[in-house]
């Protein structure tokens, strides 16, 4: 209850903020946007979904991957790599991507990657940002990558995706 009573405010901000813009409604807009993010990865039961696989995690494994996904989370504008990730927690590279797909069933740059495009997903249907302007707030190099990989996980172009499921 309490969860859902935070995030019905966020979007009540979000939605107030989209109705009487002001210079600085970009930032806002998207800090309130990662909050929504943030929320929703990190702080419910993590389902873990592999091919023949469907589990939730256990406290202590989710206890164990939840500053990685905080951070990936946190920072999606940044083009994260599993070495810096790995670096701001003191593991190697190796250790890290070892232990996350142990636990999660994929490896640590696919669920980057899948973070980003669910990202991308919400944007579509709920702004009016471009596919450009969404591409650079989620942390891709170009717009091509975006779409490409966009594309790959969902079947359609990003265009085509905001065409069927756009709410404004």
């Amino acid at each position: 209850v309490e969860n859902i009573a935070q995030t019905e405010f966020i979007l009540d901000l979000i939605y107030e903020e989209y109705c009487s813009p002001t210079s600085f409604s970009y930032n806002i807009l998207q800090g309130l946007i990662y909050k929504l993010i943030e929320d929703y990865f990190v702080h419910l039961s993590i389902l873990v979904k592999t091919p023949g696989v469907e589990r939730y995690l256990t406290s202590n494994e989710v206890e164990i991957i939840r500053p990685f996904i905080q951070y990936i989370v946190e920072n999606p504008s940044k083009n994260l790599t599993i070495k810096e990730i790995a670096n701001k927690f003191g593991y190697s590279s190796g250790y890290l991507s070892r232990l996350f797909k142990q636990i999660v069933g994929i490896p640590l740059k696919e669920y980057i990657n899948n973070i980003k495009i669910e990202t991308i997903k919400t944007m579509l249907k709920e702004s009016n940002f471009s596919v450009e302007q969404i591409s650079v707030m989620v942390g891709f190099d170009n717009v091509s990558n975006m779409s490409r990989s966009f594309k790959n996980l969902c079947g359609v172009s990003p265009l085509e995706y905001r065409k069927k499921h756009n709410t404004r």
